[in-house]
């Protein structure tokens, strides 16, 4: 199952009916995946993907992600187990090519993940980190909740044959430090995803940046774009004039 759905902050009144704020609000975009059989483009040689979720908030700007995957054929002579991921998302169509953004690099081969990020360079590999800004400096989002920039936000689990990957993070932290315009978003109607798995990881770091990250046993992807949005803001709209016609014939009666 997949889509985007749309969540508007919603002002719940004393008397029970629930209707939309007359002042601006926070915009939530919510984006799922589940059935990466059934029309999605995508290639499971870097481990089994299972579920996928995102959120972007349209006000404060905060993009979180979850990630789970199972290693294919974990008991084969030749096991793929996701160690890692680049990422790049927008607004659609598929983010590969695109300007201004931001590209992740999740690494969960070490004791503590790490999450760095680069000025993607548009093209359809994973040599972002090798021209980023100021010669290939990288920006650590994200480190064992320590460095520069970071907010304690990534995770990563295990259980059995599972894989659970996760991060929360301020976007406007990679359009200040990376110079790039829209970094990390989506919505309000369409989404993009660029996301490349790796079944083993093996990455270095200099001072900070990457100086070298691969996979070892395989690679996989998914890409996805121009997943249509429902509006339920009308059926929010629909519900509470209804719920208030309601009440009004209840006090009538009383």
């Amino acid at each position: 199952m997949f889509g985007i759905q749309k969540k508007i902050g919603l002002l719940a009144l004393a008397i029970g009916v629930v209707l939309p704020t007359a002042s601006a609000s926070a915009t939530t975009y919510t984006y799922t995946e589940s059935n990466w059989v059934n029309g999605v483009n995508y290639q499971d040689t870097g481990g089994i993907f299972n579920f996928l979720e995102m959120t972007y908030n349209d006000v404060n700007h905060v993009f979180t992600f979850e990630f789970e995957t199972e290693t294919r054929d974990p008991n084969g002579a030749d096991p793929r187990r996701t160690e890692g991921f680049t990422l790049a998302v927008n607004n659609g169509p598929i983010p590969r090519g695109a300007d201004g953004l931001a590209l992740l690099y999740f690494d969960a081969s070490g004791a503590d993940p790490v999450l760095t990020a680069y000025a993607y360079n548009g093209q359809n590999n994973q040599s972002s980190h090798q021209v980023g800004p100021n010669g290939g400096a990288a920006t650590v989002l994200l480190s064992a909740n320590q460095g520069p920039n970071a907010t304690g936000g990534i995770s990563f689990s295990e259980s059995g044959n599972t894989q659970t990957f996760s991060f929360s993070l301020d976007t406007d932290l990679l359009a200040n430090a990376l110079l790039v315009n829209n970094g990390l978003h989506f919505g309000p109607s369409e989404i993009g995803i660029w996301l490349h798995t790796f079944a083993g990881v093996n990455s270095a770091y200099s001072n900070g940046a990457l100086s070298s990250f691969r996979s070892i046993d395989g690679k996989g992807f998914t890409d996805l774009s121009h997943q249509a949005i429902p509006e339920p803001g009308t059926m929010l709209l629909l519900g509470a004039a209804l719920g208030g016609a309601a009440l009004r014939r209840r006090q009538q009666a009383e």
